[in-house]
C-alpha cells in the first residue's frame, strides 16, 4: 500500500468514531492494569500502522512501534518523531524484550496464529503483559475482511484458547457491544442481498459530523463498563494475558 492510504488512516484515526471510541475503551482497560506512567516500563505496539495508538500507549511507559509496511512506518515517524518505529513483522525475531506488548487488530491477519503467540511470548520479559484485540464472530465476516486480508474472526473463548498456550489469560471481553445490533443487521442484509457497498467499512458513519459524534459517544461509553465486567457480545474481542515463565 502507498503512503496515501496511510495518510488517510492518519486523518481518520483522529476523528472517526470507530478509531476514537475504540482508543478510549482500550485506554481505560489498560489503566486497570497499568494505573500510572512508569518511565522504566518498555511498551511495544506490534502493527502500529500510521501510529494512531502510539500517543495513547505512551501514557503508560516508553513506547515503540513495530510496523511491517515501510509507508505506514514513515507516516507514523512523521507524526510522532520522538517515538521509535521499527520496520519488521512477526515472525522475524528481535533481540529485545518488553514489559508490555499491545497488538490491536493484527492477529487476525497472521496465517500461523500459534507461531505469532510464541513470538509475542518470546519478546516479553518474565511476567510481561499482552493486550490483544481482534474482530469478533465469523458470522460477521464481510467483504471488508477480505479486502483487509483477514484470515479469521474470533470469539472470546477462541482468542483465550489461542493465547493460553503461552499466556495466563486474566481477562477477556467483547467491545463495541452497544453498536453490535445495527452492525450485525447491516452485515446480515449485505449477505442476504448480495450487496456490500464498496467492501470497505473504514469510513462508515464518519462523514456526517453529528452522526460521527453520536457513534463515538455510544462506543466510548463502554469504557465505564469494561474494566468492571465482561461484555457478553460485540464487534471486537479483547484479551489480557500474562506470559508464563
Amino acid at each position: 500500500m502507498d503512503s496515501l492510504h496511510y495518510e488517510l488512516d492518519a486523518a481518520l484515526d483522529q476523528k472517526h468514531w470507530w478509531y476514537v471510541g475504540r482508543r478510549l475503551v482500550l485506554q481505560r482497560l489498560i489503566e486497570a492494569y497499568l494505573p500510572s506512567f512508569d518511565p522504566a516500563r518498555c511498551i511495544l505496539e506490534v502493527g502500529c500502522s500510521a501510529g494512531g495508538n502510539l500517543e495513547m500507549l505512551g501514557r503508560f511507559g516508553r513506547i515503540e512501534g513495530l510496523e511491517m509496511f515501510p509507508a505506514a512506518a514513515a507516516v507514523a515517524r512523521r507524526r510522532f518523531p520522538a517515538i521509535p518505529v521499527r520496520e519488521g513483522a512477526i515472525p522475524v525475531p528481535l533481540n529485545e524484550r518488553w514489559d508490555v506488548i499491545a497488538m490491536f487488530d493484527v492477529l487476525e491477519h497472521i496465517d500461523d496464529e500459534r507461531a505469532a503467540v510464541d513470538w509475542l511470548a518470546d519478546h516479553l520479559k518474565p511476567g510481561g503483559l499482552l493486550f490483544c484485540a481482534v474482530p469478533a464472530y465469523m458470522f460477521l465476516w464481510s467483504r471488508h475482511d477480505e479486502r483487509a486480508h483477514h484470515c479469521r474472526r474470533y470469539t472470546c473463548d477462541q482468542l483465550a484458547s489461542v493465547l493460553s498456550t503461552r499466556f495466563d489469560v486474566d481477562y477477556t471481553s467483547y467491545m463495541n457491544t452497544l453498536l453490535f445490533p445495527p452492525i450485525a443487521l447491516v452485515r446480515g442484509l449485505q449477505r442476504l442481498l448480495g450487496w456490500d457497498g464498496n467492501g470497505d467499512d473504514k469510513e462508515a458513519g464518519g462523514s456526517q459530523p453529528l452522526i460521527n459524534a453520536a457513534l463515538c459517544k455510544v462506543f466510548a461509553a463502554e469504557r465505564f463498563l469494561i474494566p468492571h465486567m465482561r461484555l457478553p457480545f460485540g464487534v471486537s474481542a479483547f484479551a489480557v494475558g500474562k506470559v508464563r515463565p
